[in-house]
């Protein structure tokens, strides 16, 4: 399992309950690139040597690729990634349910709330329930 990137608590009362927040993906579910000779695609490695030739690659000549099938690459250039970058359109919106669920989280129609805002402490907030 994935380790959580931020560990915390919800305390209501005397009843404390542990949280951990985890990424939404797995680390064998990223993409990875390798690095490529330009001119026959052949991978590089790190001392920046050519499989394919067996001569060493100077820098300029080395591309980014993603390997679809073993041995067989699409190379990819900053142009490329310039190209995907999109903006963000999403914004994190409040859980759905019942109101009252809502407010217990601390959540207004916007998102949750800024620290200091609404009820003093959660017992209070779940006294108004």
């Amino acid at each position: 399992m994935a380790r959580a990137i931020w560990n915390g608590t919800i305390s209501f009362g005397l009843v404390t309950i542990p949280v951990g927040l985890h990424p939404a993906i797995e680390s064998r579910e990223r993409l990875s690139f390798d690095l490529l000779h330009a001119k026959d695609h052949s991978r590089i490695q790190y001392r920046r040597f050519c499989q394919g030739e067996g001569v060493e690659v100077p820098a300029d000549e080395i591309v980014k690729g993603y390997a679809y099938q073993k041995g067989q690459y699409v190379v990819v250039t900053d142009e490329d990634f310039e190209k995907a970058r999109v903006p963000a359109t999403q914004t994190a919106a409040p859980p759905p349910g019942r109101g009252n669920v809502r407010k217990l989280l601390g959540w207004d129609d916007t998102g949750p709330r800024e620290r200091g805002e609404g009820s003093a402490s959660p017992s209070a907030a779940a006294a108004g329930l």
